[in-house]
Formats: structure tokens, sequence, C-alpha cells
């Protein structure tokens, strides 16, 4: 189950697309609903953070819960109703920053990407290889880095 279906949310889709995945997925603004129900994709207009809703969608036979969101309100509601009503379910958001991240693992996420912190990381990681910093090097330092910051 996707929440929310803007860039992140519509990139998860495409790949689980490309790899036959199947997926549901929850979108707060309608008129982004009415375009991916139009492309044919199962984006269904609500809001993530209702527990009944999260229910009705059976997630405890969910694979997993992404929360894609860039409210982060709505993402933090989303996770610690999710962690709530189903304590083993793996949850994964996408965070602003670092310490929304810690907040999102705070209340039951998962796993959390920084969006800030991993762009910077990439970014990073292509001026180290430019360096001509190995594979592995380049690893560890970004390893050591997310550790060190979420």
């Amino acid at each position: 189950v996707i929440a929310g279906f803007g860039r992140v949310g519509q990139l998860v889709a495409e790949v689980f697309e490309a790899e036959e995945i199947p997926y549901i997925a929850l979108e707060q603004d309608a008129h982004v609903v009415a375009a991916q129900r139009a492309l044919g994709r199962p984006v269904y207009y609500s809001h993530s953070e209702r527990a009944e809703l999260l229910h009705k969608l059976h997630l405890e036979n969910a694979a997993a819960l992404l929360v894609t969101m860039d409210q982060p309100q709505a993402a933090m509601r989303t996770v610690e109703v999710a962690r709530r009503e189903f304590p083993g379910l793996p949850i994964f958001a996408r965070s602003r920053d670092e310490p929304h991240a810690r907040e999102l693992r705070a209340v039951g996420a998962t796993g959390v990407v920084p969006e800030t912190l991993e762009a910077g990381l990439q970014l990073s990681a292509f001026a180290l290889q430019a360096l001509a910093l190995d594979d592995h090097e380049v690893a560890v330092v970004l390893e050591q880095e997310r550790k060190a910051r979420t």
C-alpha cells in the first residue's frame, strides 16, 4: 500500500508496475486521483491516517506500507495509526529531513528515507567517486553518515 501518490509515490508505483507487483495507493488530492485513475492506476481518494480505511484495505495482509506523502504531520499520523493497528507491519516512510526521520521512527516507522540527507549523500558519492575512491570505500562513508545522522 502506497500512502501518498505525488512524485515519490508515482515513482514507487512505476517500479512496482515494471516488476508486476500489485499495489493500492491512497491520495488526498482529488485531481491527482482522477488523473491517475484515468491512466488505470489503483489510486483512491482518502486520508491514510484513518484506521477504519486501513482495516478495509486489509493492511494486515500487505507486504508493507510506504508513506510517501510530503506533509510531515499527515505522514506522522499515518505511521502512528498504522503502527497501533498493525504492530507487525513493515512501515517505510519518506521524511523531509533528519529530525522528521527521527520522529517517524519514534512513532513506529520501520525504515525512513530522509530526502535531504539522501540527496546530499548521493551527491557526495558522485564527488567521492570522481576523486577516485573505490565503490566499497564510498559505501562505507555513506553508511557511516546515515547512521550518524538518523
